[in-house]
């Protein structure tokens, strides 16, 4: 795909024969009036050119024009030109490219910096010119700059610092027949040190989320402060808890990890940079301890089978539910005049699905899975503000399914006029509701098993349809009126 992406990303009209992209043997021109061969397309290839290189296509107006087009010479480690390589920039006036092909079997190295010769026309005489590389990109020169580019071809991130394109260009390696298109090129200033922390770590690495790792290298004294959260001993603790076997040594132990986190985290908080803060955007509220060793208390309590039967039996069908509880704690000093969707925010900018990214890991989890936990987290720590004593459960529930937060974690959806949402997640929120109600201590004659049957007998018969689940029955109606 070397050739087919110079041809995509030069300056020009593609031309792009009949049957390339389906892999014919057969060529024939406008006169054919149809195919002799009787040919079937190549999967595989027009696989490839949907991956490749019609994303190149769609992105024409950044290689079409030659007004900041420069072409390099590739210069290899002993000072000769490298034939084989073509390296040239193009693109628009905010917004640059960078293309590297290597059009021959054997790989090669080596380094581009100043351009070719141009001709540059002004009214009355006309001059070759060279531009460096980082001009050509619209770098600016700055001590504090890094350079962000984003490789198409690997889906990654790379990271260089400003004054090093300047002062040595752009040194890479190809394959035989590899080609790579860099684009969203830009600078960032390095007001915290976060950037160059990142490119020491990384050097001419590849970076799947650049943000999330500048986010996390931010948080890194936060987390340090966290530790005990995210430990053997209190994942341990917490899944003895779940499946009510939770011993009175156990929540001693419990406790005082989290005692002890929630102590160093708010003055490691005031230790952070602006940057840092910003990330976080809510300050982290000194907790009590004897709320939290009620809640914990209670929690033990609600999932011995003798307590909540339904919350026993959630606790053998779900294996992540120790970890929303650990994720429940992570967000708990952050959260206190959050409300659902302000919560699900918060778990995002701290980052707990990396927090915890080895105990989801060893889950098998994927992105979506474990942002469904930490939001789930989210829905306990926060939800729990919305109770009101006389509400019955499926008005209960109504006020937590209006949240917006809410319904895109039951991944409600409109088609044809109706709402539908999915079984397995509104079942779950059904579960940390009542988890959350329960917790109150407002809530003693809360009935969490009568709450959790009615509305899974509601949920059981609404057939997908959020309108169906929250409907009320004729004889509450009539009995309301």
């Amino acid at each position: 795909f070397a050739v087919c992406t110079l041809l995509a990303t030069l300056p020009g009209l593609p031309m792009v024969g009949h049957g390339q992209i389906e892999g014919y043997h057969e060529k024939y021109g406008m006169e054919y009036k149809r195919a002799y061969y009787n040919e079937q397309p190549n999967g595989w290839l027009v696989g490839e050119h949907y991956r490749r290189i019609f994303p190149l296509f769609r992105r024409r107006y950044l290689f079409s024009g030659v007004e900041y087009f420069q072409l390099f010479d590739c210069y290899n480690q002993n000072g000769g030109i490298e034939e084989s390589v073509y390296a040239f920039v193009n693109g628009i006036d905010s917004d640059r490219t960078l293309v590297l092909v290597n059009n021959r079997y054997e790989e090669c190295s080596g380094t581009i910096n100043i351009s070719v010769p141009k001709l540059k026309k002004d009214k009355d005489s006309r001059t070759a010119v060279t531009t460096k590389l980082a001009d050509s990109l619209a770098l600016s020169f700055g001590g504090r700059n890094f350079a962000l580019l984003d490789c198409f071809t690997d889906g990654l991130t790379y990271i260089l610092p400003s004054i090093q394109l300047y002062d040595e260009g752009f040194s890479f390696h190809l394959n035989g027949y590899e080609s790579r298109v860099y684009w969203n090129i830009r600078q960032v200033e390095d007001t915290d040190g976060s950037y160059e922390k990142l490119w020491r770590m990384f050097g001419r690495k590849g970076i799947r989320n650049i943000s999330k790792a500048v986010a996390l290298l931010r948080l890194e004294p936060l987390f340090k402060a966290m530790e005990a959260l995210r430990s053997q001993e209190t994942l341990h603790h917490l899944e003895d808890l779940v499946n009510g076997r939770l011993s009175k040594q156990g929540e001693r132990d419990l406790l005082l990890s989290i005692a002890e986190c929630y102590t160093t985290i708010p003055e490691v908080y005031k230790t952070l940079d602006e940057p840092a803060k910003g990330q976080i955007a809510v300050k982290p509220e000194e907790v009590e301890p004897k709320p939290m060793i009620r809640l914990v208390r209670t929690l033990a309590s609600l999932f011995r089978e003798k307590k909540g039967k339904a919350f026993a039996a959630w606790a053998s069908a779900d294996n992540a539910l120790a970890l929303t509880l650990a994720s429940s704690l992570v967000l708990h000093p952050f959260a206190s005049g959050l409300d659902i969707i302000e919560a699900m925010e918060e778990t995002d900018r701290l980052l707990i699905d990396a927090f915890f990214e080895y105990e989801f890991s060893n889950l098998g989890y994927d992105e979506n899975e474990r942002r469904a936990i930490t939001h789930g987290a989210a829905v306990l720590t926060a939800a729990g503000k919305l109770y009101k004593k006389n509400l019955k459960p499926l008005e209960l529930f109504a006020t937590i399914i209006s949240d917006e937060g809410v319904q895109n974690l039951a991944q409600c959806n409109e088609y044809r006029g109706e709402i539908w949402y999915n079984k397995e997640q509104m079942q779950r929120l059904i579960l940390l509701s009542a988890l959350a109600f329960a917790l109150l201590p407002a809530s003693k004659d809360f009935n969490a098993d009568a709450y959790i049957k009615e509305l899974f007998e509601k949920e059981a018969k609404s057939g997908y349809k959020l309108k169906e689940l929250l409907k009320k029955e004729e004889t509450e109606t009539e009995e309301a009126e």
